[in-house]
């Protein structure tokens, strides 16, 4: 199967890695494979069993509109508990033979042309990522910031910590960017993410100010179109006040 739970333990470890894209993260088992991490806590694997996986996603009330929020997260903690247990996975991002990994993208773009069975095969990555996340800077006073998510409940934002909070290395992008992806699949095509699914969970951060942040444009990738600006907190970052329940937007 391709869509896989990953244990509390495994899930823990994720939630503290830093992601490679809005919500993705790349996981390794003892025995370098490499698979996509979404939401910190599901692991994919490419192969001929996912398209139905994702018919069936269709079915689910998580995934459908006008739903309650505790109904939504509810039906998604039954579904992640019914998914086939996943690979002991650390993050491929941190230490890989004993080597930091410096290009996360070359290793998705290995994961992309796995054996995927009918489905075609995505554009070929390009030979350099270049101008991702290059400058950097502090966050204003009265900055908002708009993180888009795959599932109803977040790993990396933390609204009952006291205050509420930010983990480091978790991207999102600025509020001048929300007409732009206005639907799930808008937000895949307009920050170029590797996933077959929309990332309509929206929440909205304002953190406090002289947050250290990197900021960028991000490149075309996966067959995507990319082109938004996005961020990336650099530490764990405080909220000024609150952070409230995901927005949940249309899927088109």
């Amino acid at each position: 199967m391709p869509l896989m739970k990953l244990s509390d333990t495994v899930i823990k470890l994720f939630a503290k890695a830093p992601e490679v894209q809005m919500d993705v993260q790349i996981g390794v088992t003892p025995g370098a494979e490499y698979f996509l991490v979404i939401g910190s806590q599901v692991a994919v694997k490419f192969d001929t069993k996912l398209r139905q996986q994702l018919r069936d996603l269709r079915e689910r009330s998580w995934m459908a509109p006008h739903v309650a929020h505790d109904a939504r997260v509810k039906d998604f903690r039954r579904w992640h508990s019914d998914l086939p247990e996943g690979p002991d996975l650390e993050p491929a991002t941190e230490v890989e033979d004993g080597r930091k990994v410096e290009d996360p993208h070359a290793v998705l773009g290995l994961i992309f042309h796995g054996p995927v069975g009918p489905l075609p095969l995505p554009p070929p990555r390009p030979a350099y990522v270049y101008g991702h996340l290059q400058f950097y800077g502090d966050t204003e006073p009265d900055d908002i910031f708009y993180r888009y998510e795959y599932f109803p409940t977040s790993k990396r934002i933390f609204q009952n910590s006291t205050p509420p909070s930010i983990a480091k290395d978790t991207y999102a992008a600025p509020a001048s960017e929300a007409q732009f992806a206005p639907s799930g699949f808008g937000a895949v095509a307009r920050f170029a993410l590797p996933t077959l699914t929309p990332a309509r969970w929206r929440w909205e951060l304002q953190p406090v100010p002289k947050s250290r942040i990197k900021m960028g444009a991000s490149v075309p990738l996966y067959g995507q179109a990319g082109g938004g600006v996005e961020v990336m907190f650099e530490h764990d970052t405080d909220n000024r006040g609150p952070i409230a329940n995901q927005v949940v937007l249309p899927i088109l």
